[in-house]
């Protein structure tokens, strides 16, 4: 199964944000999903990473310049 969540989150500079969620395959039972299962992007298209494994919440981009935390 695979599918499409629209996240909020707080930009760099405090702005709101869409991160878009797609994934293959759902994770756990309890709705939760396996890093790795999971693609990240803005909703402008720029390509996502959580940016400490430690803490799903926090995603920046590629080059690691902006950084993003879900609200």
């Amino acid at each position: 199964m695979s599918g499409t969540d629209r996240l909020e989150a707080k930009g760099p500079r405090g702005e709101a944000c869409i991160i878009v969620r797609t994934w293959n395959r759902p994770g756990a039972s309890d709705g939760s999903f396996e890093q790795g299962l999971a693609s990240y992007q803005l909703a402008t298209g720029e390509r996502l990473i959580v940016a400490d494994p430690g803490d799903p919440a926090t995603f920046e981009t590629l080059d690691g310049l902006r950084k993003f935390t879900l609200r």
